[in-house]
């Protein structure tokens, strides 16, 4: 699923158009558009959505940036956005307290662990 699958199952089962749903996550209706697409109609290049642009659409969905990643597969976002300063501390309040847990837990973790925990987590997600 993309993220523009996922945004349009949203949309259809709440009855939101996508100037509504635009709106309602003051992104502009045509990056909704083109999320939805998965490409820029005018260039032809794949669309990767700031951090912001992903937060602003995760909390009207009621969703975390997290849920959405759990969600959509081979997901890219421009975590850098326009504002490049405090970055880290932009993508920490993204996050709810266990997802921030589990970040600074596997991020303590050796290569070899890292790996095996992402081969567990793979196995829970097919559950």
């Amino acid at each position: 699923m993309t993220l523009g699958d996922l945004i349009r199952d949203y949309r259809t089962k709440n009855g939101i158009s996508q100037r509504k749903f635009a709106s309602l996550c003051g992104i502009a209706h045509s990056q909704i558009s083109y999320i939805e697409l998965g490409v820029n109609p005018r260039t032809g290049e794949p669309v990767i959505p700031t951090i912001d642009s992903v937060n602003a659409i995760a909390k009207v969905m009621g969703m975390s940036v997290s849920d959405i990643l759990a969600k959509v597969d081979d997901f890219q976002v421009d975590i850098a956005g326009p504002d490049k300063d405090n970055l880290e501390d932009q993508f920490l309040s993204t996050l709810n307290s266990d997802d921030r847990t589990g970040l600074e837990l596997f991020l303590g973790m050796s290569p070899e662990q890292k790996k095996l925990m992402i081969n567990i987590m793979k196995e829970m997600k097919k559950e």
